[in-house]
């Protein structure tokens, strides 16, 4: 049974995390980090745990988002049935995946995004006539899908929420910030799903008490990144998510 301090620890860096995670940034790494360190869980519970509080945290926001800017619906379904594949996959490599493993596969993909975001953004500042992508272009399709199908694996081996993952993705190929965090939010929903579900079959329940204590205050919490997106500028936003990923980087490696 966890300790009083830790169960206050747990929360408020749930409470932390859920404004990272409504900018559509890797919220979940804070709470995936502290699971692992604070309480004696096994990596696959780790991840059944935080998967299964990302299910409510990434359809609060993604209602946040349809209320204030629309979601591009199109664009969820291309990253969430790939992502959907990728979960099933992933959910079954993690029960013989080690926590040195696990930090590892985190870590690789986080710095990726970053380095992507990074690319993306000084480039258009060279250049200010290269403007986001419109992701009905079939090249530009066909990267979302095959990184989609990638992420969903990634999700599904760490338990971490599918935006965290997808909204780094979709800026990488160069889709509009809004754009992106609220389809990568959307798509998230069938991707937590899934991943909450995949554990479930492989006998991995979450673990209650920590997912309520760090899950109430992350939820509640988004509301202030989803208004934190709505007073900064576009490029903002992108280093925002960029350098919140770089810093979950720091977290698992440490």
């Amino acid at each position: 049974m966890p300790t009083t301090e830790t169960l206050l620890l747990l929360a408020v860096i749930g409470l932390c995390s859920g404004v990272v995670g409504g900018i559509g940034g890797p919220g979940g790494i804070p709470v995936i980090v502290s699971l692992n360190l604070l309480l004696v869980l096994s990596s696959p519970v780790v991840a059944a745990t935080t998967s299964s509080v990302f299910v409510v945290a990434t359809v609060t926001a993604t209602a946040l988002y349809r209320y204030s800017d629309g979601i591009e619906w199109g664009l969820a379904v291309l990253v969430g049935v790939p992502a959907l594949l990728g979960t099933q996959v992933g959910t079954r490599t993690a029960v013989g995946l080690s926590v040195a493993r696990f930090e590892q596969v985190l870590a690789a993909t986080l710095l990726l995004a970053v380095a992507g975001i990074v690319y993306r953004q000084r480039t258009r500042e060279r250049d200010p006539s290269e403007s986001t992508t419109g992701w009905r272009r079939w090249p530009i399709a066909v990267l979302v899908g095959v990184g989609s199908l990638l992420v969903g694996v990634v999700a599904g081996i760490t338990g971490i929420g599918g935006p965290a993952l997808t909204v780094p993705l979709l800026l990488v190929v160069g889709i509009a910030p809004i754009t992106a965090i609220g389809a990568g939010l959307a798509s998230g929903v069938l991707i937590t799903v899934a991943a909450a579900l995949g554990h479930a079959v492989q006998g991995n329940p979450p673990a209650l008490l920590p997912a309520i204590v760090v899950g109430v205050p992350y939820v509640c919490a988004q509301v202030v990144g989803w208004k934190y997106v709505h007073v900064v500028s576009e490029r903002t936003v992108a280093y925002s998510i960029a350098a919140v990923a770089l810093l979950g980087v720091v977290g698992v490696l440490l």
